[in-house]
């Protein structure tokens, strides 16, 4: 191993003790909006690897005709994921490793619906950083109606304000990021429990089972449930930190609940519809990465941008740090001898991973 390339052990040690020292320190400047016009925005989060971007946005407002991203001197076009024109996805690649560019979005007029906003692609793979901060946590779902599980949203807002004042490179948001179970909930065998969830649910969205996500009541409902637990809690605050956002059981909208009434995963229909519509508006979806092969269940859906994973991901600064993300719940299997909680070919591409010496620390 190099020392220029590889940590040893006394190295990790003394920068994880000075950010221990730096959490003691009194509270300083954190991440805020007050001086960036978000516009028309409601939500914005960014997705990022070396050479490509992909953002998902929403708005406060329907917006007509296309919608243009500027990054540096490229453009690309928006692309709708709902039916009332509030949310739209944008992708483009091409870019070069490690630049902070310029980033804009445009109506059909030409007319800016925002400040512009700086975006920094990571280092190349085979480059050798020298540090890295990445902001992990996870459970920040659950809406504010529902208090007695859940943290108000302000105080969501102001820890989300203080983790980032700290300038992380990237976010891993580890699931649950959607608390708005079905069965679980409904079927609970507190009868007086249930009751009070089912009335609580009606007054917000209720959910039909039955029907698709996209274009039909539901889609008003999840809105209803959803944007209170993403749009408002994150609003434009990661607009510059590329976000990396794995589910959990509850973002398949169940608890991994198994018993004599019932067996929530492997997802049903409907939780696929209602998880991959979440994602899909919300969300950024996973960005291509040279060692994680395209053939891993859940990646190149006709429905999602060219080569991009909704399940599996891949955070690589350089040859510096490189986190594997892989979601346990969408493919866990209850087959017999092949059971597991993910497909052999993510499990193949994990161990493959473990084993690459060229990477200095793997998470």
């Amino acid at each position: 191993m190099s020392a220029d390339l590889f940590w040893n052990r006394r190295r990790f040690i003394a920068t994880v003790a000075s950010a221990s020292g730096l959490a003691a320190l009194p509270k300083i400047a954190t991440s805020s909006d007050d001086n960036w016009d978000a516009g028309l925005l409601a939500h914005l989060i960014p997705a990022a690897n070396h050479n490509r971007f992909a953002i998902k946005a929403s708005f406060t407002q329907a917006i007509e005709g296309q919608l243009t991203l500027t990054v540096g001197g490229k453009a690309v076009l928006g692309h709708p994921t709902d039916t009332a024109g509030h949310f739209f996805s944008f992708d483009i690649g091409g870019l070069e490793p490690d630049v902070e560019y310029p980033l804009q979005i445009l109506s059909k007029h030409g007319t800016p619906l925002c400040d512009p906003w700086p975006l920094r692609t990571f280092p190349h793979p085979n480059s050798k950083p020298e540090h890295v901060r990445l902001l992990a946590y996870t459970c920040a779902g659950g809406h504010p109606g529902d208090g007695k599980w859940h943290l108000p949203t302000h105080i969501k807002r102001l820890l989300l304000r203080r983790a980032l004042s700290f300038n992380p490179h990237a976010v891993i948001a580890i699931g649950d990021h959607i608390y708005w179970d079905q069965r679980t909930e409904h079927e609970n065998p507190d009868e007086d429990y249930a009751s009070r969830v089912k009335a609580f649910h009606e007054s917000i969205g209720w959910l039909d089972k039955r029907l698709p996500a996209l274009g039909t009541k539901n889609e008003l409902s999840l809105k209803a449930a959803v944007d209170p637990q993403i749009s408002q809690l994150y609003g434009t605050l990661l607009r510059s930190i590329p976000s990396y956002f794995v589910s959990d059981d509850h973002d398949y909208f169940e608890n991994d609940n198994a018993n004599s009434r019932m067996v929530t995963f492997p997802p049903d229909h409907y939780q696929l519809e209602f998880a991959r519509f979440t994602r899909n508006a919300y969300l950024p979806e996973f960005l291509p990465d040279g060692e994680r092969p395209l053939a891993i269940p859940g990646t190149g859906a006709g429905d999602r941008a060219p080569d991009i994973s909704e399940a599996f991901g891949t955070f690589r600064y350089g040859r510096l740090a490189e986190a594997v993300i892989y979601d346990c719940a969408r493919f866990l299997s209850l087959k017999g001898s092949s059971a597991g909680l993910i497909p052999p070919e993510a499990e193949k591409w994990l161990l493959q991973r473990t084993y690459d010496q060229r990477i200095a620390q793997l998470i």
